[in-house]
């Protein structure tokens, strides 16, 4: 499948499904698509649905699921035909970090698989089976690829695994990293073994003669970037009669404190709350311990005849006479992820206008106009306008010239309207035209113009002087009373 996307790097989910990989019959949270017909199982003689196992031609495989409905939310009963997840398996190659060589063969067999039960996806390693033969230092690892076709962020995005540190005759232990956007590792992981120093059996001493030096949890795994590790040594233990101060038969110490671990993208990887997370690669290795000081690359699973106490035996031992199991128990998936609206305020949206004006005399104003908020709604969800606070559309409200209106704006998340931003208003003020005066106080006499006549004393000759006043006793020029 193709994977292409965008995200809001500051988002809030609002309809999170727990997808649980175990195949219990309850059907619920995402879980009835993990069932044993979702695979095939390449080996039926075993009582599970065995998925990949490390013989030829089945060590890796690849499943997609379409796990909820983009239209409903619903996130058990999917028909929108598009796949959420990907789950890639692979039983790697046995390798020696310590340069010894490793038994036969290389990849385990039959008894190193991926299976399904009603806890989740499980690998097995059978060290009694007899597919395979163990020797010192071989480490038997399994590698879970979950790519999601709707990038989360890293405050949303888990993986729980169970049973990844836990004690016993082999030294068990696992990491976790996150994907980025381009569906690659946020850190990267080197195993450097157990032992600090090669131990007997795998070209040293170690543990052969008395020094018994391990490696400190830190030191187990190199690491860079984002990285999460489950790798305390002191599940292994030595302590434990007839074979008290060697390592040729290792016992049960105590399980690591993230032994069965819920790993958080951020709290748990480092990685900013925000981050884009497109999936996760989680492997579990599990480390032969068991020291052989008879020789070199000897058998610490099937020796013959059977040895159960000699450290110097030249045929091996039956140290390693265990089975492990881990679990990919669930992820979880956002099905609608809503940009961050509580992070708008109230103002941020306020509409813009422009008022109407009016001049004259017992006119109408005129003019006047809405514009839309300068700061628009975030990706994936719309704004939305409401002149009472109850009714709200998409559409900007028409300004009013005579009637002032309140505008209230908010940004509505498209995939939950529930959430929602502040709301911002603003209100409107329309132009007023100036009003007639009250003239019906004024009665006959009060607006009576003033004058002095003009006077002539020459016969024949023409009068002069004479002027006019008005009510209020200027020039009627100066008031521009036409005479």
């Amino acid at each position: 499948m193709t994977f292409g996307f965008s995200i809001n790097s500051s988002a809030q989910c609002s309809n999170m499904c727990r997808v649980d990989f175990q195949n219990d019959g309850t059907g619920t949270d995402g879980e009835s698509y993990f069932s044993n017909a979702s695979y095939t199982d390449i080996n039926t003689g075993m009582l599970s649905v065995q998925i990949a196992d490390g013989t030829t031609g089945n060590s890796s495989v690849s499943y997609s699921f379409d796990i909820f409905d983009a239209m409903s939310g619903d996130c058990n009963t999917a028909t929108d035909g598009i796949d959420d997840l990907t789950i890639d398996l692979e039983v790697l190659p046995v390798f020696d970090p310590y340069g010894g060589g490793v038994g036969t063969p290389g990849t385990g067999g039959e008894d190193r698989n991926f299976f399904l039960d009603g806890v989740g996806i499980k690998t097995m390693t059978d060290f009694t089976g007899g597919s395979f033969t163990s020797t010192t230092g071989d480490v038997y690892c399994y590698q879970y690829t979950v790519k999601y076709t709707t990038p989360q962020i890293a405050s949303d995005a888990v993986a729980r695994v169970t049973s990844i540190n836990t004690a016993g005759q082999v030294f068990e232990s696992a990491n976790v990293i996150f994907l980025d956007a381009g569906m690659m590792p946020y850190g990267t992981t080197s195993y450097n073994g157990f032992w600090n120093g090669n131990p007997g059996g795998s070209g040293g001493t170690n543990g052969c003669d008395g020094t018994n030096n391990i490696n400190v949890e830190a030191d187990i795994y190199s690491t860079t970037g984002n990285v999460f590790v489950a790798a305390d040594p002191g599940s292994i233990t030595t302590s434990v009669a007839p074979n008290a101060g060697t390592y040729c038969f290792p016992e049960n110490g105590s399980s690591g404190s993230s032994n069965n671990a819920t790993v958080n993208a951020d709290s748990d990887t480092g990685l900013a709350s925000t981050a884009v997370v497109t999936g996760f690669v989680y492997t579990i290795c599990l480390e032969d311990v068991a020291v052989t000081c008879g020789g070199d690359n000897l058998p610490t699973n099937m020796s013959s005849p059977s040895n159960f106490t000699d450290c110097n035996s030249t045929t091996g031992s039956n140290a390693t006479n265990t089975s492990f199991t881990n679990t990919l128990s669930y992820t979880e998936l956002c099905n609608s992820v809503c940009p961050d609206l509580a992070s708008i305020d109230e103002g941020d949206l306020d509409t813009r206008f422009t008022d109407s004006t009016c001049e004259t005399f017992g006119g109408t104003p005129d003019g006047g106009s809405t514009t839309a908020p300068a700061t628009m709604c975030p990706l994936g969800s719309t704004l939305e306008y409401s002149l009472d606070g109850t009714t709200w559309v998409a559409a900007l409200p028409a300004y009013n010239q005579t009637t002032a209106i309140t505008i209230m704006t908010r940004c509505k998340c498209d995939a939950d309207d529930t959430i929602l931003s502040a709301v911002s208003s603003v209100t409107t003020s329309p132009g007023d035209c100036p009003d007639c005066p009250a003239l019906d106080g004024i009665v006959v006499g009060d607006l009576d113009v003033g004058f002095v006549d003009s006077t002539c004393d020459t016969p024949n000759g023409t009068p002069d002087g004479g002027s006019t006043t008005s009510y209020l006793g200027d020039d009627l020029d100066e008031d521009m009373y036409v005479v």
